[in-house]
């Protein structure tokens, strides 16, 4: 393809600035554009009517006239951004066709100044087109950036119960894209003519009648192959990673394996590709533009009229002043240009100015996130950490070995169990204070030795599979889950107990597991013993409710609350403190749902495996997830 060959041929001519520029746009989105988008989105709830946006009140925000007031901004200002981008590789495909070095702070100014110009009046529309553009002269790069999009699953439900309102926006879309099929070129003739859109949109117009239908086709064709790519490589790549998880992991949850495979995969190819295919896509495009100008000149040079009025001679010419702008520039860079050095010192100032900008931007946005100052008041849509209750307590007998194993191969992030202490001071995983409902032995933990416990029957009341597993001690456990889960390890006091505290931090630091585990308990006096004996250990205050005043206990890090009591406000005011939020006990789909919507940090379960395949299945995970895993695994 002759067209492909001259695109790479003009992007490896500037390769460094090109890439540079595309890295810096990266930068840019996530220290600025995203923040930005945040802050719109907060505001268009916050105009709706509601604090905080849930599934029972989208209703109320959908029918907001505000909402697609921000609606249309958060577009614009996506459109800005693209704009920004799409106008960067124009210039820089064009100074290689004219064997002109840039570079990228050039690139970057230059570029920023003709996308700001695109807010006057006379250009405006432009930027709108491109809203509608994108979708045809871009397919490749749209895809690439929506298989990275999170959708929320109750906004997904919300819309599939409206497939009439749906349907009839996509066709609307949809249409509207196909009659801007014919500006294809106009970003081209904006930014290399420097016209507005009426004369831009008149050459790109005559440009396609003249003869650049069929290479507009070629366009398209050109994007589906590069989706095509896209899809086979990803595909390719997620379906070796997850054989070789599947046979080097112990976890048997599908979906989780899936999931991690898409993830790398997506980590591993999404910066590269990202870079590299949109210098393709519109050096491409820009490729064709040359191609189809060459061979029609006369399309491009606008007749002069005869009768021109006085005062439409005076009207500002914006082509005119650019270049009067680009003459200044020059001539300030002149006195650079005859001393090298002094030269290189000055770009190479300027590009560390421009990336200290972008990090401190970053830095910032990502501290004011994680201090909760700047959040997004919608449901939460990340993945939470899993623990699973007792081990796998729904297909194996709680708090055994077997159990924490079980859990372990089914994706369980962290195992939480109880621990007691026997008449012999030796600490051993059970729940409950009678082993009557476990073992069948109507007797009391704190009355028998350890000797005697190890005799019983922990398993058969579960299921004959299981008959002859035993009460394990904390240490046992310890060593079997060895490092392959965190642990989260509940203390059950008793009147009778002497050392239990003591006892578990002596393990804690013998296994120096202070950076994976937590001491959790109802009992506040018990996570205050285990501050005062070892600060360094993470606590967790275990209650069945969540009410009064409770956000500021000193001695408790963290808060494990009844999934029934998690609202936004228990979010917030424990978020606001630092301290994380564990939901128990979850073991349905919608209870799942209520927590993952309120963004909760950690998901208590008696069934790992569940909970693992809901949480990374569908949508909840983006379409990149999505889409890979049926095209891959199907």
């Amino acid at each position: 393809m002759k067209g492909l060959k001259e695109t790479f041929k003009l992007i490896k001519f500037n390769a460094l600035p090109i890439f540079m520029y595309e890295l810096i746009m990266r930068v840019l989105s996530y220290s600025v554009l995203i923040p930005a988008l945040y802050a719109l989105v907060n505001f268009s709830v916050k105009f709706s009517g509601v604090k905080y946006l849930y599934k029972s009140n989208l209703h109320r925000f959908f029918h907001s006239p505000t909402t697609y007031i921000f609606f249309v901004l958060i577009v614009l200002i996506y459109a800005f951004a693209l704009m920004l981008n799409i106008i960067g590789v124009i210039i820089a495909i064009d100074a290689s066709r004219r064997k002109e070095r840039i570079s990228s702070v050039e690139l970057f100014f230059r570029s920023l100044v003709r996308t700001v110009a695109l807010l006057r009046p006379r250009n405006i529309l432009i930027l709108v087109a491109a809203i509608f553009l994108l979708p045809i002269s871009s397919v490749a790069f749209t895809s690439l950036s929506l298989l990275n999009v999170q959708i929320p699953s109750y906004i997904v439900v919300y819309f599939s119960k409206k497939k009439m309102l749906l349907n009839t926006l996509m066709i609307i879309y949809a249409s509207i894209s196909l009659l801007f099929f014919g500006l294809i070129y106009l970003i081209h003739s904006y930014v290399l003519g420097k016209k507005g859109f009426k004369k831009s949109a008149k050459d790109s117009l005559r440009l396609l009648k003249a003869g650049g239908i069929r290479k507009v086709f070629g366009i398209l064709i050109f994007n589906l192959l590069v989706v095509g790519a896209i899809f086979f490589l990803s595909g390719t790549l997620t379906e070796i990673m997850y054989r070789v998880l599947k046979v080097t992991s112990s976890k048997k949850s599908v979906n989780y394996l899936i999931y991690i495979a898409t993830v790398n995969v997506n980590k591993l190819l999404y910066i590269p590709m990202a870079l590299f295919t949109f210098p393709m896509i519109f050096g491409y495009i820009s490729v064709k533009y040359y191609q189809v100008a060459e061979m029609h000149p006369e399309v491009l040079t606008e007749p002069e009229k005869k009768h021109r009025i006085i005062h439409k001679i005076n009207e500002k010419d914006e082509a005119w002043r650019e270049k009067r702008r680009e003459r200044t520039h020059r001539k300030k860079l002149a006195s650079f240009k005859n001393d090298p050095e002094k030269y290189r010192l000055y770009k190479r100032a300027v590009l560390t100015m421009v990336i200290l900008i972008f990090v401190v931007l970053d830095a910032a946005y990502y501290i004011l996130v994680s201090v909760n100052i700047l959040s997004l008041n919608a449901a939460h849509l990340r993945t939470a950490v899993v623990t699973a209750h007792r081990g796998d307590s729904k297909h194996a007998p709680e708090n055994t070995l077997a159990a924490f194993e079980l859990a372990i191969e089914n994706g369980a992030d962290v195992i939480e169990l109880d621990v007691r202490e026997t008449k012999d001071g030796k600490i051993i995983v059970t729940h409950d204070k009678n082993l009557k409902r476990t073992t069948g032995i109507d007797a009391y933990v704190e009355d028998l030795t350890y000797g005697e416990i190890r005799q019983f029957d922990a398993g058969s009341w579960f299921s004959e599979e299981y008959k002859g597993e035993q009460i394990p001690t904390l240490q046992e456990a310890i060593e079997l889950i060895d490092g392959r889960a965190k642990l989260n390890i509940e203390l059950k006091p008793d009147v009778q107990n002497k050392h239990l505290e003591e006892s578990v931090a002596e393990l804690i630091e013998e296994y120096d597991l202070y950076d994976d585990c937590v001491v959790t308990s109802l009992q506040y006096k018990a996570i205050k013993k285990i501050k005062e004996i070892d600060d360094r250990i993470e606590t967790v205050y275990v209650m069945s409710a969540a009410g009064g005043n409770y956000y500021d206990l000193k001695y408790a890090d963290n808060y494990s609350i009844n999934y029934r009591f998690i609202d936004d406000h228990v979010m917030r005011n424990c978020n606001q403190r630092g301290k994380e939020v564990y939901a128990w006990t979850v073991n349905s789909a919608e209870a799942l749902e209520s927590v993952m919507m309120v963004g909760v940090d950690n998901v208590i379960t008696d069934d790992p495996g569940f909970v693992k395949d809901s949480m990374y299945e569908s949508y909840n995970n983006g379409l990149f997830s999505y889409i890979v895993a049926r095209l891959a695994f199907e």
